[in-house]
């Protein structure tokens, strides 16, 4: 029996950073840890411990030392666990641990859901959900190069390679015999910004109050339209299904007697009616901004289109639009031709589009008016829409 211990010792220590001193070291805390003297350590056990209970995401930490998803810890998977944080592991270890963390489904993927869920056991009641939902969207948005809606680990690497992860993920053999791994926030305990650029945490303490002054933006009280889908969802679009889009309009200039309009929001669900990308719009700074006289009621507030708000540029909408209707060949839209002046730069020749208030089916049930939206919606869906005081939202 002492050498079939000694042989599994041996292969724990061959497949980890630590030497054979160390996992011995390992080996006393994890019986302390075991207090039922069952082999393995349970999620209650590992909670019992002040410095994992404190934590923010101490039942991710759990998660990823079970790697075999038994709902305990064994002492190889205590030690695999732990091995990321020894000063003899690479960069690309202590990586793929920080990883980990957020790929709670482990199909090698962040997800939208799985950054929020993480990001928001950081940050607690600091952040508005829908401001949490933001830097989620802004963060999937600015890493995922492929425009798949989730972040690889290679597109996390780049992302976070401005950050010193093997200093902050890395500890000293009696710290982690204490089984304190200090995976922490992102400096400074704030959802930071790098070069515009939204940093989610690589390293995990208990967030401070500073992290509520991270995300900057802020919305006007009472106005109850707000963007909720700034990355595009091409994995939500089928081909040859229809998307449903709506535009709204913003004045970016007014002179005596005629106004510039332009493109305000744009919204977009699929089909199944889930939300594939609604945005806010903002122009490039040569446009001569000035908020519009209160009359005109285009369905988007001036002053709450600037990207911290979640507004992203006219150029860069224009391309995620035309990504999602190249790939769902049919758009459906009201009023179309409105909306269309809207989407100036959209290439419209290889797509079907319907306008629902001329579609012969509706146009008969109101002729010789055109059938409006909210009537559509009341008469199909069964729905109430465009109830606010301008009439919309």
């Amino acid at each position: 029996m002492g050498n079939a211990n000694s042989a599994m010792l041996e292969n724990i220590v061959q497949g980890s950073n630590f030497d054979r001193d160390e996992v011995d070291r390992l080996r006393k805390r994890f019986m302390k840890l075991d207090k039922d003297n069952s082999g393995t350590i349970e999620r209650d056990e590992f909670l019992s411990l002040p410095q994992v209970s404190s934590n923010p995401l101490a039942t991710r930490m759990i998660a990823i030392f079970d790697e075999d998803g038994g709902g305990d810890v064994d002492f190889q998977e205590f030690v695999s666990g732990l091995s990321a944080f020894s000063s003899k592991g690479n960069k690309e270890e202590k990586l793929r641990f920080a990883f980990k963390v957020y790929d709670i489904d482990r199909d090698g993927y962040i997800s939208n859901g799985e950054l929020f869920i993480v990001l928001k056991m950081m940050v607690g009641s600091n952040l508005k959900d829908q401001q949490l939902q933001q830097i989620v969207d802004k963060t999937i948005m600015e890493a995922d190069q492929d425009h798949d809606g989730k972040i690889s680990f290679e597109e996390f690497t780049k992302m976070v390679e401005n950050t010193d992860v093997s200093m902050s993920m890395t500890l000293g053999i009696a710290e982690i015999a204490e089984a304190r791994p200090r995976i922490s926030t992102v400096p400074h305990n704030n959802v930071a910004y790098t070069n515009g650029r939204p940093n989610i945490p690589t390293t995990v303490s208990t967030p401070q109050r500073g992290a509520a002054q991270a995300y900057t933006g802020r919305t006007r009280t009472g106005y109850r339209c707000r963007a909720q889908q700034l990355q595009p969802r091409l994995d939500l679009v089928t081909p040859k299904k229809p998307l449903a889009v709506d535009c709204e309009g913003v004045i970016l200039e007014e002179e005596v007697g005629a106004s510039k309009k332009g493109l305000g929001r744009v919204s977009i669900v699929n089909s199944e009616g889930q939300a594939v990308y609604d945005t806010f719009v903002y122009y490039p700074e040569d446009v001569p901004h000035r908020p519009p006289p209160q009359r005109l009621k285009l369905g988007v507030k001036y002053n709450d289109i600037k990207p911290t708000n979640g507004a992203q540029l006219i150029s860069d909408v224009i391309k995620n639009v035309q990504a999602l209707f190249d790939k769902a060949e049919i758009v459906v839209m009201h009023a179309a031709s409105n909306d269309v002046q809207m989407l100036k730069g959209i290439t419209w020749t290889n797509l079907t589009l319907y306008d629902t208030q001329t579609l012969p089916e509706y146009a008969r049930l109101t002729s010789p008016d055109r059938p409006g939206l909210k009537f559509l919606t009341r008469m199909e869906l069964g729905d109430e829409i465009q109830e606010g005081s301008d009439g919309h939202c």
